[in-house]
């Protein structure tokens, strides 16, 4: 758990917080238990980790450093982990920058976690192997989606409970504010909103034209109008389109 300290924005922007990852265990009473770790259940990790110390190091001799061990991806693993990656790209540029944050350090985490798993293989198997394989990334990939499942309820924990924006309603008030000279007879062209907040978004996160109108009349209180031709504009309401640009800074 993070200090309340650390909930403040400075420390996501400053990159410390995303060093870490967190878990969130569930609300339940603690409870005394007279059970212990068995011997059992111990000897398996020291034996791993004696394991692990018996593995020989490569020293480099001109300059007595290790010389480091390159773990490889195996194609079809590879091909997993850049689908990862670029699924987790796009989903960056739609959330907000508390969380988005910690996406370019889970990459990193993800692969830790695959020399982890990549070692306990080994060791099961009693040889060790430089070449990781597709099912070894696949449950790399599930414990990086845990944890940041666990980060989102972590910073939830944080969250200012006054009614915020969400993330689209925040790009949309800013698309408004952006295009405003363009409003004309007090009348904003829809197709101009749609085309400005589509900019730089995957196609996942787009919305259409109705999506648009239901959030501008639903979520805002504004109004919109349709004429013939397939043309829908924003009446431009400004006490209420300025309350909304207050809101946002």
């Amino acid at each position: 758990m993070i200090p309340d300290v650390f909930g403040n924005n400075n420390s996501f922007f400053d990159g410390f917080i995303q060093r870490f990852i967190f878990i969130c265990p569930e609300n339940t009473p603690l409870r005394f238990s007279r059970v212990e770790v068995s011997d059992v259940d111990l000897s398996y990790w020291n034996d791993l980790i004696h394991w692990c110390y018996e593995i020989p190091l490569n020293i480099d001799t001109s300059t007595g450093f290790v010389i480091p061990k390159i773990l490889i991806l195996k194609g079809d693993a590879l091909d997993l982990w850049e689908s990862f990656y670029n699924s987790y790209g796009e989903l960056s540029t739609i959330l907000p920058h508390n969380i988005s944050g910690f996406i370019p350090k889970l990459y990193l985490y993800s692969l830790k976690f695959a020399g982890i798993l990549q070692i306990i293989k080994g060791f099961c198997e009693k040889h060790t192997c430089d070449v990781i394989e597709e099912e070894t990334i696949r449950c790399s990939i599930e414990l990086t989606k845990y944890f940041f499942g666990q980060t989102g309820l972590v910073l939830k924990l944080y969250r200012d409970t006054a009614k915020k924006f969400k993330e689209y309603q925040i790009r949309i008030v800013r698309v408004l504010f952006e295009i405003q000279n363009e409003v004309k007879n007090g009348k904003l062209e829809l197709s101009k909103i749609i085309e400005r907040y589509r900019q730089d978004l995957p196609e996942s996160a787009q919305l259409t034209s109705e999506k648009m109108r239901n959030i501008l009349n639903n979520d805002f209180g504004l109004s919109t109008q349709r004429s013939t031709g397939n043309y829908s504009c924003l009446v431009w309401e400004k006490e209420k389109i300025e309350k909304l640009f207050q809101q946002l800074h």
